[in-house]
């Protein structure tokens, strides 16, 4: 009407702490957290929700996460959103899965959720916020550097670096090396097993 705007405002006892984007390997998962901090210390206030919902990008499911000390509900199609019981300690998590390793960034919608007084009802949402998972993958590169001659009876310092140019952190990795006929071993820095 005439470029009005109407705001809803609702107040309350609490801050939250979202989570924050996350990387993760591909088809992993990562745990998502959101604490939510209680002004007030009435026992008889109702604990609040933690919905989180994949709204698109990369393929993911949510599921629980063991021994979270929580409830949770999970609804839409295949888990797609999830609803997380704040616990004692104000913590609500989930953990995001990608079932099918897929490149890219899964965009969750985080929502916390005051109970309607009367227990029926969606409640009202009293903080919102996104965030992000990106899955991506180790990417190893091997550098080997040696003089292009030697001499006989002399050591010849050999460099070889193994690096990790992607995001994600790789497993643990060996790196074996052949002497070619000939040369003896003399040591290395660390010690090679």
């Amino acid at each position: 009407d005439n470029g009005r705007v109407t705001a809803k405002m609702t107040w309350a006892d609490q801050s939250f702490n979202f989570p924050p984007p996350v990387i993760s390997r591909l088809g992993g998962e990562a745990d998502l957290s959101t604490v939510v901090t209680r002004s007030s210390t009435d026992p008889n206030q109702a604990p609040l929700h933690v919905r989180y919902r994949v709204i698109d990008g990369a393929p993911a499911v949510l599921t629980s996460v063991a021994g979270a000390g929580t409830s949770s509900s999970f609804t839409g199609d295949g888990g797609k959103e999830a609803d997380i019981l704040t616990g004692v300690d104000g913590k609500a998590a989930v953990r995001v899965v990608q079932p099918n390793p897929t490149v890219g960034t899964t965009r969750i919608a985080v929502e916390v959720v005051k109970p309607d007084a009367s227990g029926t009802g969606q409640g009202t949402v009293v903080g919102r916020q996104e965030t992000t998972v990106e899955w991506t993958s180790p990417r190893l590169s091997l550098d080997v550097k040696a003089p292009a001659n030697a001499g006989i009876g002399r050591e010849t310092p050999i460099t070889v670096v193994l690096a990790n140019e992607g995001k994600a952190d790789s497993k643990p990795a060996t790196i074996r090396a052949t002497l070619p006929e000939g040369a003896e071993f003399v040591g290395s820095e660390p010690t090679a097993k």
